[in-house]
């Protein structure tokens, strides 16, 4: 974090004291005793003073000349004195770079920037931006960076990327530009689900449940496969289920900030296809949980888990009620006849 050295300020002040400060008059009683005190001194007490104070003088000559290049400040045209103050970033919420630069009053400005992790690039896909000011949302923007002029003033800036929301406190002063950059901590996971032995079926959708596995906290859900997830890093609960189906398995994910982790989940399952005629109504029965599904015509697959099931089909008054077994890898068509 690159802070502007208090120095410069202490030297501002200084130089306002000095302006007002008067020295003392050699025709006074105390100027004649400082003169006179002064020739007190022995020659060899005056050399050492005047080493000491040359040495002292290129100390304070060397911050002014590395203060600059240090803090990357700078500097155009005049330069309110409280723009050299430094602490414009309130206690952290949120790891951060913060880079200050001094304009002109009415020119002050900030940028907006954020990384996956403290190693990574910036972001350059859409971040959904806001910046609030006493409660009051004065800024929206999508975009991976963020530069705008702002008054002066506190604020607080938040920025929410796939499932991760951070916020961080910030004050613009006079005659300051700010460069906020937030390291956001977030990696991807990537999940792919299936069944075992069984090569992909076409007409069979995903739905995933992602639950934070310290706290049991629902995170995110999704519903396409293969979809990436931008999650905090951290160790996920995945929960994946195949529709239309009755099958759920479990598998936990560790995400890295940075890293993006794929996912295979591998259904226990069979898999029944039901060919029956159109607008032709039908039912499948788990007999030991009541879980059904039901439709009209073709239905290309129904993803089981292993068990004893009823299949149902027909028009009203001539319906058909057969059951039949199922396992893991197996498939089989169900119809009207069986």
């Amino acid at each position: 974090m690159l802070l502007q050295p208090a120095s410069l300020h202490e030297q501002i002040a200084g130089i306002d004291r000095l302006k007002g400060r008067q020295g003392p008059d050699l025709g006074s009683d105390r100027g004649r005793l400082i003169v006179m005190s002064l020739s007190c001194c022995t020659s060899q007490e005056l050399a050492k003073g005047q080493r000491f104070g040359v040495a002292l003088v290129f100390f304070f000559l060397a911050i002014v000349a590395a203060a600059p290049v240090q803090a990357g400040l700078a500097v155009h045209d005049e330069v309110s004195r409280a723009a050299l103050v430094t602490g414009s970033v309130r206690p952290l919420s949120v790891r951060h770079e913060l880079r200050i630069a001094l304009t002109r009053q009415g020119t002050e400005s900030i940028e907006l920037a954020a990384r996956l992790s403290q190693d990574g690039g910036i972001i350059t896909l859409p971040i959904a931006w806001s910046i609030r000011r006493g409660g009051e949302t004065i800024f929206r923007d999508n975009s991976p960076v963020v530069d705008r002029v702002i008054e002066p003033g506190d604020y607080v800036v938040e920025a929410a990327y796939g499932t991760v929301r951070v916020a961080q406190s910030v004050t613009v002063l006079a005659g300051q530009s700010i460069g906020l950059t937030l390291i956001l901590n977030v990696g991807g996971m990537r999940a792919l689900a299936m069944v075992k032995d069984i090569p992909p079926i076409q007409g069979i959708a995903s739905r995933y449940d992602i639950y934070d596995e310290e706290s049991g906290r629902l995170v995110s859900r999704s519903q396409e496969a293969g979809e990436v997830i931008r999650l905090r890093s951290g160790k996920y609960l995945v929960e994946s289920r195949l529709l239309p189906g009755n099958t759920l398995a479990r598998s936990t994910v560790a995400v890295k900030a940075g890293v993006l982790s794929s996912l295979e989940i591998k259904h226990e399952a069979g898999v029944a296809a039901v060919d029956v005629a159109d607008r032709l109504s039908w039912t499948i029965r788990d007999l030991s949980t009541g879980w059904s599904a039901s439709g009209e015509g073709r239905q290309d697959a129904v993803v089981l888990a292993p068990g004893i099931y009823e299949f149902e089909s027909g028009r009203p008054g001539r319906q058909r009620l057969v059951s039949f077994t199922i396992t893991a890898g197996e498939r089989r068509v169900l119809t009207n006849s069986d």
